[in-house]
């Protein structure tokens, strides 16, 4: 129960080492593989480290409703203490879980970092369009500049620039 208690008041998915350093279960492992085998919580896919959340919205709503407000702040504070003791960068989780200690002025330090994070991240996907864009507008020029090339090829039917006719004109038909 107590690890199941710890991934639903995360407030998301939550990595397996910040679970384990949260919890005072000497074997977490066992527990963890139990719940997924029971079909309560899930692994969230993707890069980085394992993460784990409750399968159903429903599941964590229910158990939410059970936690005792003492267990909740204990909670909530392992797991803020478990990201920054694991360097986890998670501020988002941060702010959420000092948020909900009523610890503001922490909750706004992270919620900055989060921000200035957030805005980094913005520019250099803004920087990777503009890369890309250029990219492509340099390749369509180059197959522009073929094609004038192309085009430029000498042809005796039209008059030339200069004075010079055509053979049609010169009566060369």
């Amino acid at each position: 129960r107590e690890l199941f208690d710890t991934i639903v008041v995360a407030p998301g998915a939550v990595s397996v080492s910040v679970v384990m350093h949260a919890t005072a279960i000497d074997e977490p492992l066992p527990s963890l593989r139990a719940l997924e085998q029971l079909g309560i919580v899930s692994r969230s896919s993707g890069r980085g480290p394992v993460r784990v959340l409750p399968l159903h919205d429903r599941l964590r709503q229910a158990r939410l409703e059970r936690i005792q407000p003492a267990d909740y702040t204990r909670i909530h504070r392992a797991l803020a203490r478990s990201h920054e003791q694991l360097a986890t960068f998670d501020f988002e989780a941060l702010t959420h879980h000092y948020h909900e200690l009523d610890e503001d002025e922490r909750a706004g330090h992270y919620a900055a970092l989060a921000g200035d994070r957030a805005r980094r991240a913005r520019v250099r996907r803004r920087r990777v369009v503009l890369r890309a864009r250029h990219r492509v507008a340099a390749g369509e020029q180059r197959a522009l500049g073929a094609g004038r090339q192309a085009r430029r090829v000498p042809c005796r039917a039209r008059p030339r620039p200069g004075g010079r006719r055509s053979l049609r004109a010169s009566g060369a038909d």
